[in-house]
C-alpha cells in the first residue's frame, strides 16, 4: 500500500504486522509473496519504514499455536459430527415403545389407510377408527383410518412424525387429521431426558421449541430453565449419549390391527387385570374413582369453561402468535406437497384446559387451517362433558369415544366434500 505514511509489504505466511495509527497498534494479517533472500530484503525494507513494526518470534509462535489448536478443534468437531450421523443412520434411534410400534405398523401397512388421526393421549383414548369407519360407511364413504395418538406429543415431535409418514410415500393416504392441542403443549416437568424426548430434539426442532417457549406466558425463570433442558436434550442427541443400552433392547412390537391404534382406558384396565399388573391396575382404577368422588368440582370446572368460552367468543377469538402460524403454514405446505390434505380438530379435554377452539376458529377464518370441528366446547356439545362419557377428567370413556367418533365422522364428510 503506497501513501504518504509509508509502504506496506506482505512478507510473512500467517504472520502479522502492527501498523501504528494514531498511537493505537492495529494488526493486519499478511501472506507470503517472496521467500529466502528476497524475504530478508523485504523485511529490512519494511523495518526501515517509519510506523511499521513486526511481531516478535515468541508472539508469532503463540499465534501460530492458537491457529493450529483452533484447526484441530474444528476437525475434531467435524469428525465427531460425521461419526454420529453415520451411527444414527446405521442404528436408527428408538424413542418410545408405543410411538415406535405405531411407526413400524404404518411402515408395513400405510397403504391400507386413507385417514390418519394424529395427536396426544386425547386422540389415542378418544377416537375409535372402527366407529369412525362405520359411520363413514353409512354416509357412502368407504375409507379406512388409523389412530396415531401418542401421550404427551408436542408440536415439534409431531412435525418429525409427519416427515416420517411423508417419507413412506403413501399411495392411498389422503387425509391427516390433527388435534390442535399439541400446539399448546410445551415440555413439562416430567419425562426429561427420556429416550423419546431426546429423539425429537433435532437442531431445528429444538430451535422451534425454544422460540415457542419464549413467545409464551411462562415466567422468565421457567423459560430459562426449560431452555437449558431443551439444549441438554439436543446435546444428548447430537453426541448419541445413552445409545449403548438401546442397541441391546428388543424390537418394539407391532400393534394389533383390530384396534387400528386405538386403546381406551377401559381396555388398558382390563389388560392390566388380565396380566396381573397390580400397580397399573390400581393407577387406572384410581383415575376413574377420582372423577366420581370429585364430580361436584368437575361440574363446577365445566361451568367455568362455558363461561370463559362465552366471554372470550365475544372478542371473536385471538389468533395465535406469528411464529406458531408460520410453523403451521410450513407443516401444511409439506403435507400438501406429499399429496395429502391436512385437517384440524380440537379434542375435548380437561375443563380447566385453555379453550384452544377459539384461536382454532380464528385460524380457520384467516385461511391458515381447515377446521373440522371444535369439540372442547361444553356450550354446544355438553354430552361430551357428561361424567358418564368420561373415564377421567381428561379422557373419554368407551361410550364417550364412540359418541365423539360419530360426530367426527359426520363433520369429516361435510368438510371433505367442501374441499374436494
Amino acid at each position: 500500500m503506497d501513501g504518504e505514511k509509508g509502504r506496506l509489504v506482505w512478507v510473512g505466511r500467517r504472520s502479522n504486522v502492527v501498523k501504528r495509527m494514531g498511537g493505537v497498534p492495529t494488526v493486519f494479517p499478511i501472506r507470503v509473496i517472496c521467500r529466502g533472500r528476497a524475504m530478508e530484503r523485504a523485511m529490512e525494507a519494511v523495518s526501515s519504514d517509519k510506523g511499521l513494526l513486526f511481531l516478535s518470534a515468541a508472539t508469532r509462535r503463540r499465534v501460530t499455536g492458537g491457529c493450529r489448536a483452533l484447526r484441530n478443534l474444528t476437525l475434531f468437531v467435524v469428525v465427531i459430527a460425521l461419526a454420529n450421523v453415520a451411527f444414527e443412520r446405521a442404528f436408527p434411534r428408538r424413542s418410545h415403545c408405543l410411538l415406535d410400534s405405531k411407526l413400524n405398523h404404518l411402515q408395513q401397512q400405510i397403504d391400507r389407510y386413507d385417514v390418519v388421526f394424529i395427536g396426544s393421549s386425547l386422540v389415542y383414548r378418544g377416537v375409535d377408527p372402527a366407529v369412525f369407519n362405520e359411520e363413514l360407511s353409512k354416509r357412502g364413504w368407504q375409507l379406512d383410518s388409523f389412530n396415531f395418538g401418542v401421550p404427551g406429543i408436542q408440536f415439534e415431535e409431531m412435525g418429525l412424525l409427519i416427515e416420517r409418514m411423508v417419507a413412506m410415500n403413501p399411495e392411498r393416504l389422503k387425509w391427516l387429521v390433527i388435534d390442535l392441542h399439541s400446539l399448546s403443549y410445551l415440555l413439562g416437568s416430567t419425562g426429561w431426558y427420556t429416550k423419546r424426548h431426546v429423539a425429537w430434539h433435532t437442531p431445528s426442532a429444538t430451535l422451534n421449541a425454544c422460540v415457542r417457549l419464549w413467545g409464551g406466558r411462562k415466567r422468565f425463570a421457567t423459560k430459562l430453565n426449560l431452555t437449558r433442558v431443551h439444549l441438554g436434550h439436543l446435546v444428548m442427541k447430537c453426541l448419541n449419549i445413552g445409545r449403548g443400552g438401546q442397541l441391546l433392547d428388543g424390537s418394539p412390537e407391532t400393534p394389533t390391527e383390530r384396534n387400528r391404534g386405538y386403546e381406551s382406558l377401559e381396555m388398558s384396565y382390563r389388560t392390566a387385570v388380565e396380566s396381573g399388573g397390580d400397580s397399573a391396575e390400581k393407577q387406572l382404577a384410581e383415575r376413574a374413582r377420582v372423577l366420581d368422588v370429585y364430580r361436584k368440582f368437575y361440574s363446577e370446572d365445566v361451568s367455568a369453561l362455558k363461561t370463559r368460552i362465552q366471554d372470550d367468543s365475544e372478542t371473536d377469538g385471538a389468533l395465535p402468535g406469528a411464529f406458531d402460524r408460520l410453523l403451521l403454514a410450513r407443516q401444511n405446505k409439506r403435507i400438501r406437497e406429499a399429496g395429502m390434505m391436512p385437517l384440524y380438530f380440537v379434542m375435548p379435554a380437561d375443563p380447566t384446559v385453555f379453550p384452544i377452539g377459539l384461536p382454532a376458529r380464528a385460524l380457520h377464518r384467516a385461511g391458515d387451517i381447515v377446521l373440522i370441528g371444535d369439540y372442547h366446547d361444553p356450550l354446544n356439545l355438553p354430552e361430551l362433558f357428561a361424567p358418564k362419557n368420561r373415564y377421567d377428567r381428561n379422557h373419554m370413556s368407551e361410550t364417550g369415544a364412540r359418541l365423539l367418533s360419530e360426530l367426527l365422522a359426520a363433520d369429516f364428510v361435510r368438510t371433505a366434500e367442501r374441499h374436494r
